[in-house]
């Protein structure tokens, strides 16, 4: 019974957020791009929604040993949250009404000096890579791969420089770069620069454009996908095909049920551990301290789990850490949080509106993946860093003497 109960809650979810992707998008076409309620619909569907249809199976394969309380708790907490995001989106749709003057923006010399370094060294670096190269090492999950050449600094600054240089000369080939990025990342067999990369790309087509490009969109996302099922073949073998597809989301999920009425979890830790885990990312020379001072939410499970392999927290688990009242309030002030960005964006001129698009759409899923808290934190960082001293850099203007 608590199993249909379950699927039931889990469906409602589904069709009320998805009720409200598709009005938007009927109403409001390429623009629900820069909306962030729109990409936290898809993330909670994804990330929340859609891996719960099959937990009796995730737990089945995988051996949790769930408490169907604890699936159904999960469930009702989900269709609750996604409430709160329904609710306001309804309010909050994508109407945007950006500055046509911004479409004809100049961009900095400066700027483009900076692409031009960034392109020969990332020649230089594929050149290196690919020389003696074994593809086989694409299909090989080991874990957290290396990033010997900075890669991941190199897509964060690239979504500032990218989209400022390509508003300017309105050419594809002003991507190169960050396609070269794209490439190196899945030539080491991971997905997530790849993904901070091709962010800025397709919302800057699909704008430029003026198209949601939705087929193409899937196709990338399929491949992305099978790319992590053949991965995940190396991990665990014999189960199907479609757990193996949703990995990420079902690994992001499943800690939900795993830890939702675990008392030695729940509430373990105090305010001090909130404001470390904000500070953990924005504070990142300081890092190291913080995380020996502290224990987070993702150790605090993955030494709980012990199966020699950590799970990914999420956005309400990682909320439990701190007690239920801090869930609720998590929950509350999350669609604020949305809205503050939305306003952000909307309040901006074109490329740097797409630009802090890009920056969202990246930081949502990593507050889906890891939580608001630690995220909130490399959120300001990434701003601080990559986008500010570009934006300002980028007013040295071709035409300045």
């Amino acid at each position: 019974m608590l199993q249909y109960i379950s699927f039931l809650l889990s469906l409602i979810s589904f069709l009320i957020i998805s009720s409200n992707i598709f009005r938007d998008v009927k109403k409001n076409k390429q623009y629900v791009l820069l909306n962030p309620f729109f990409w936290a619909g898809i993330y909670l569907i994804f990330y929340f929604i859609l891996p719960s249809f099959f937990v009796f199976k995730i737990d089945f394969y995988f051996n949790w040993k769930l408490e169907e309380s604890s699936i159904l708790y999960s469930s009702i907490l989900i269709f609750i949250f996604s409430i709160s995001i329904a609710v306001p989106y309804i309010f909050c749709t994508s109407s945007f009404r950006l500055s046509n003057e911004s479409e004809n923006q100049e961009g900095g010399i400066i700027t483009f000096v900076i692409w031009l370094l960034i392109s020969f060294y990332l020649i230089y670096v594929f050149y290196v890579t690919i020389k003696n190269y074994d593809f086989m090492h694409i299909f090989n999950y080991s874990g957290e791969v290396g990033d010997t050449f900075k890669l991941k600094n190199l897509a964060y600054l690239m979504i500032s420089v990218s989209v400022f240089m390509f508003w300017k000369f309105k050419r594809i080939v002003i991507f190169l770069p960050a396609i070269f990025i794209v490439s190196l990342d899945l030539l080491n067999g991971s997905r997530t620069i790849a993904f901070i990369s091709l962010v800025p790309i397709f919302i800057s087509i699909c704008i430029y454009k003026k198209s949601l490009f939705i087929i193409p969109g899937i196709i990338i996302l399929s491949l992305l996908l099978f790319l992590g099922i053949i991965r995940s073949d190396n991990v665990v073998n014999g189960v199907p095909w479609y757990l193996s597809a949703i990995g990420e989301f079902r690994e992001t999920y499943i800690t939900l049920p795993l830890f939702i009425a675990d008392n030695n979890y729940v509430g373990s830790a105090s305010i001090f551990h909130l404001l470390g885990a904000i500070s953990v990312g924005l504070l990142y020379f300081f890092r190291g301290d913080i995380i020996e001072q502290y224990q987070f939410a993702g150790h605090s499970m993955y030494l709980m789990i012990d199966r020699g392999y950590g799970l990914g927290s999420n956005l309400l688990i990682e909320s439990v850490y701190y007690g239920y009242f801090c869930l609720i309030v998590t929950i509350l002030i999350f669609p604020l949080f949305l809205y503050l960005f939305k306003r952000f964006i909307e309040q901006s001129s074109l490329p740097v509106a797409i630009i802090n698009t890009s920056i969202m759409i990246i930081f949502l899923r990593l507050i889906f993946r890891e939580g608001l808290y630690p995220s909130i934190g490399t959120l300001l960082l990434v701003l601080l860093v990559y986008f500010f001293p570009i934006y300002i850099l980028n007013k040295f203007s071709w035409k300045n003497k």
